[in-house]
């Protein structure tokens, strides 16, 4: 009990009350408390404008879609799908919508427009495609694909609907300390020099990440990190990619060095030996031209320029969640962004399977430009 206390006052630190409060409601959805509630009706008031529906009805979609996008529009659901029947009850009583019976619903439904995938990381492409195909738009938690035979198929189905819009769930990109940080590293010449720390989740040996059909942890988690470090770095800047491995046989706990262009390097620590409390814990440091800059935890941002602060700032944890899962709904609904190009989609898996394949191995990869681009036609 004091632990659990502790953590609340610890989350209100970091998060603020309104997203402790909806991770407090997010934790007896996970208990499947909710559904049991009396006082929580199944009801929302109809709205002819709705066009979302979401597949996985877990703890993100729960805690970080359904939460943002309720902020967006209060009635925002046409329906949902999960493997877990109980999981799409609790989601649908608590932020409206219909349970779907199987994905043909919402396959069928001329309706939606969007769909939020966030089911266990295997089904993610197989979802997307079939969806895609259906010209439906697509918001693909990470990471969207888990082998090269999915990343083949989701460049294929996007392919040939080039009309659809697909978009990522990489969410520093989003950050506003990432926007900022990008802004003045773009003011810049020279190439990048970064180090990425992260200390992730200590998860039980038995958790279904560790099944070899989703992937890895480095697939799983360092994704994130590998796609906000070809964010940092302009195109012409990244190929030839050299992806050099330094770390033991051990799933949770690995190190990757990583050269762009024989000239920017940069390294990624993943530990998760620790209890992290609060969750996943991250330190950021790039050298570029006359700047240096620092994030930490996604909550402090620094930037130097010849000695001098450009930036500094502390504040509530930013990690760009909000602004993903809204800047897609927005986008289907009044055409205000554009989603990420098809390249950007292939170019961030095929860098971390690459970089997968380099650890499994351990071997040293380099990637050609042409290579990948033979993939990507």
């Amino acid at each position: 009990m004091i632990y659990t206390i502790k953590k609340v006052f610890r989350y209100i630190n970091i998060l603020g009350l309104n997203r402790t409060i909806e991770k407090i409601i997010t934790y007896l959805h996970n208990k499947n408390y909710i559904i049991n509630l009396k006082f929580i009706k199944k009801f929302r008031p109809v709205n002819k404008n709705k066009f979302v529906s979401i597949i996985g009805c877990g703890n993100f979609s729960f805690s970080t879609i359904s939460f943002f996008l309720a902020k967006e529009s209060k009635d925002f659901l046409i329906s949902c799908f999960d493997t877990d029947k109980k999981k799409s009850d609790s989601l649908t009583k608590f932020f409206g919508g219909y349970v779907a019976e199987n994905i043909d619903e919402i396959l069928n439904n001329d309706n939606i427009r969007l769909v939020y995938i966030a089911s266990n990381h295997n089904s993610h492409c197989e979802y997307a495609v079939s969806l895609i195909s259906k010209n439906k738009n697509v918001h693909i938690e990470k990471p969207h694909v888990v082998n090269f035979e999915q990343l083949k198929n989701l460049n294929n189905a996007m392919k040939l609907n080039p009309k659809v819009r697909v978009f990522m769930g990489f969410n520093r990109p989003f950050s506003k300390y990432t926007k900022i940080l990008k802004k003045e590293l773009d003011k810049e010449k020279g190439y990048n020099i970064s180090n990425f720390f992260i200390l992730g989740h200590k998860l039980d040996s038995t958790h279904w990440y560790y099944d070899p059909k989703e992937g890895s942890r480095l697939i799983s988690n360092l994704c994130h990190w590998t796609d906000l470090l070809l964010h940092l770095t302009p195109y012409d800047e990244i190929f030839p990619i050299s992806i050099i491995p330094s770390s033991p046989k051990d799933k949770s706990n690995f190190s990757v060095s990583i050269i762009f262009n024989k000239k920017s390097f940069s390294n990624l620590i993943f530990t998760s030996n620790a209890n992290t409390f609060e969750g996943v814990r991250e330190t950021i440091n790039i050298q570029r031209g006359d700047i240096y800059a620092k994030i930490i935890d996604y909550k402090h941002l620094d930037i130097v320029r010849n000695q001098k602060i450009v930036y500094s700032n502390s504040a509530i944890k930013d990690q760009g969640h909000e602004q993903s899962v809204l800047n897609s709904y927005n986008s289907v609904l009044s055409n205000s962004s554009q989603p990420p190009s098809r390249k950007d989609i292939i170019l961030t898996a095929y860098f971390f399977l690459k970089i997968d394949e380099s650890l499994k191995n351990n071997k040293i990869i380099e990637i050609k430009e042409k290579d990948f681009l033979e993939f990507y036609r």
